[in-house]
């Protein structure tokens, strides 16, 4: 599987996601079962974690589909204002990392609109 991009706009105090992520090679999907996935926002890779984007593997994990749940306002509202960077990885059953399957920019922006 090739890296893919996927660039992120994060608002604060409002909810993020989810999103879905495919896995396909061929245009086949790729059975996920016994894979464990792992993505973090980041300013640059040795800096510190921003949000952790806790991605699941779907039940059917036959589909090849992992999810990056929801995030609550709650958990944005606190996120400063800023451009970082965010990426995907797989661990195999065996415990071998993969090389990143998706990855991007995450914008992290303040909206205009402020409800009390």
């Amino acid at each position: 599987m090739a890296q893919a991009t996927l660039d992120l706009e994060i608002s604060r105090g409002t909810n993020f996601g989810p999103v879905t992520i495919y896995c396909l090679a061929d245009g086949v999907a790729v059975p996920l079962a016994g894979y464990s996935a792992y993505a973090e926002v980041r300013k640059s890779a040795n800096g510190p974690v921003i949000l952790d984007l806790a991605p699941v593997i779907e039940a059917d994990d036959a589909l090849g589909l992992i999810t990056l749940p929801e995030i609550a306002f709650a958990l944005t509202d606190p996120l400063p204002a800023m451009d970082a960077k965010w990426d995907l990885i797989l661990e195999d059953p065996t415990g071998k990392r993969l090389p990143t399957l998706v990855g991007g920019r995450v914008e992290i922006n303040q909206p205009i609109t402020q409800p009390a």
